[in-house]
């Protein structure tokens, strides 16, 4: 459409398309959305009068460069049935006083009312029901509020308020993490506002399917205010169902909430080549990389996080060995043959160190079996 399509009693659409122009829904109490609109460089209007908005069916918005445009000082927009997606360019400017969205997925920040989400007064609420997600952020005056998840970028990734968040009591956070090393925001999910308040419960779900090599104890700050933050009354971590995992807990450390003391790997300990088991082709891998330096991950042979491969990754691999789903590579050893893994591993290591490492050698033919 290009112009405006207004719908002024009782209209019914399946798919409204806006280009250039406005799609406008005016006193519409009575209007049933059963299709999505979909708006590439337009903007769609909604409640441009003083009349309650309600949403009674599922209606999907969205936005690839256009603008959602939430009218006029209403007491309420209810779109607590609708998915809103604004994409890259995109932008949605939220007046009523309060507005009810099932998910809201933000695509970039808010910046200069080109691209993101904007609560203009510091009364409005736009309040998300279902799951607040996306690497974008809010700005203006209003305030955020998470009553289903959490759960920044499209993957990994970082949800901005230049406004407050709240987080309602039993909201879940839906956190990922791919590596312990980098950066929050970029290796880890992070979520920034400037005053930041957890209202009762947090339900911390982690999901470490993208992680590469271990945890080992790690701190995480997961979200962070530039004002106050408030953190939760109590809470619950769910640990990831597949690896081996231990530890966690939070806690708010001056502005920030962090995730204290996790340990784990995605993968079963032992396994470097990722195929679900522990067997030869593991044990040779790790002899290749045994004495490798900092920077070492669980594809090298580092089972533990300490970034290297010694004998402590040995030991990790012995005790894995012949456990996960057994691949074309053979059977189960017996015990001679873990004692020979052992003796081909401590060969590698002398070569490596030299006359130099006598000391240290001798440390690691006399140390006791765990």
């Amino acid at each position: 459409a290009v112009g405006t399509v207004g719908l002024n009693s009782t209209g019914t659409a399946n798919d409204i398309k806006g280009a250039s122009g406005y799609v406008t829904f005016r006193y519409a109490s009575d209007l049933i959305l059963t299709g999505k609109v979909m708006v590439t460089g337009g903007q769609v209007v909604i409640g441009a009068s003083s009349d309650e908005f309600n949403d009674t069916q599922a209606v999907h918005m969205q936005f690839d460069g256009g603008m959602l445009n939430c009218n006029e000082n209403q007491a309420l927009l209810d779109l607590s049935t609708s998915n809103i997606a604004l994409n890259s360019g995109s932008y949605g400017y939220f007046t009523p006083s309060e507005t009810r969205l099932a998910d809201l997925s933000i695509a970039e920040n808010y910046v200069q009312d080109t691209s993101g989400a904007r609560i203009r007064d510091a009364a409005d609420v736009v309040t998300v029901t279902g799951t607040l997600s996306g690497n974008g952020g809010w700005g203006g005056s209003g305030k955020m509020r998470v009553e289903g998840a959490l759960a920044p970028g499209a993957s990994i990734g970082e949800l901005t308020g230049l406004s407050a968040l709240d987080v309602a009591d039993g909201a879940t956070y839906e956190w990922q993490v791919a590596s312990a090393a980098g950066t929050a925001g970029e290796e880890w999910d992070l979520v920034t506002a400037t005053d930041l308040t957890f209202l009762g419960e947090l339900i911390f779900d982690i999901d470490a399917s993208l992680l590469t090599g271990a945890i080992a104890g790690e701190d995480f700050i997961v979200a962070s205010a530039t004002g106050t933050l408030s953190g939760p009354t109590s809470y619950t971590i769910n640990l990831p169902d597949t690896g081996s995992w231990s530890g966690g807990s939070l806690a708010v450390v001056g502005n920030d909430l962090v995730l204290i003391g996790l340990s784990g790997s995605a993968s079963q300990a032992g396994d470097t080549d990722g195929d679900g088991d522990v067997d030869a082709a593991d044990y040779i891998i790790l002899k290749t990389n045994m004495g490798a330096g900092t920077g070492a991950g669980a594809a090298a042979g580092d089972f533990d996080g300490d970034g290297d491969v010694d004998w402590e990754d040995l030991q990790i691999l012995q005790d894995s060995y012949g456990t996960g789903s057994p691949g074309a590579s053979g059977s189960i050893p017996e015990p001679a043959t873990l004692g020979l893994l052992a003796v081909g591993a401590l060969a590698v290591i002398r070569r490596r160190q030299g006359f130099g490492g006598q000391a240290r050698r001798r440390a690691i033919v006399d140390r006791p079996r765990r």
